[in-house]
């Protein structure tokens, strides 16, 4: 007398579906998957463009570049009146 074996019949699951069913059923898990990527695709995108919307709004704030000049000049260390008590002397 033999022994049952349902994996060898029927797959690790122990389950047949017929080829309608097992086409229907793999149609509705990667429907599934692809419903969930894209809700996270939208989600990257949404953060991204956040970000975006963000730095530029912050570059708008800063004041533009008017004008740039080569100037011969020395730096050295001084103190100065700020928080940490340190600080550099621009001597044009």
């Amino acid at each position: 007398m033999g022994t049952l074996q349902p994996e060898a019949e029927h797959g690790a699951n122990g389950m047949r579906l017929s080829n309608g069913n097992d086409r229907k059923l793999t149609q509705m898990i990667w429907r599934e998957r692809l419903r969930r990527a894209g809700l996270a695709g939208i989600a990257v995108l949404g953060l991204g463009a956040a970000a975006m919307y963000l730095n530029y709004e912050r570059a708008l704030r800063n004041d533009p570049t008017v004008e740039v000049k080569t100037v011969q000049a020395t730096v050295v260390p001084g103190v100065l009146r700020a928080s940490n008590g340190r600080g550099y002397i621009f001597h044009a």
